[in-house]
């Protein structure tokens, strides 16, 4: 969870992108999680909110670290 919540924080602070860094932060550690044997069970609009709080400097890399793991589907 640490290593999904590294990437996604890099991604969505260091704005690789034109547009569209937070959605790509939250696929890459979905799919991260994912490749490693995890799925995430979490409403959208809680994505929403998280990485928008991310964005802004509300929450930290480890707060999503721990959020990822709160959120991984039995």
């Amino acid at each position: 969870f640490d290593l999904a919540a590294a990437y996604g924080y890099g991604l969505a602070k260091n704005h690789p992108f034109i547009d569209g860094n937070k959605r790509v932060a939250f696929a890459v550690m979905a799919t991260f999680l994912e490749v490693n044997g995890y799925s995430l069970d979490v409403l959208e609009m809680d994505v929403v909110v998280m990485m928008e709080r991310l964005a802004t400097d509300q929450e930290s890399q480890n707060a999503i670290a721990k959020w990822l793991e709160a959120n991984v589907g039995t």
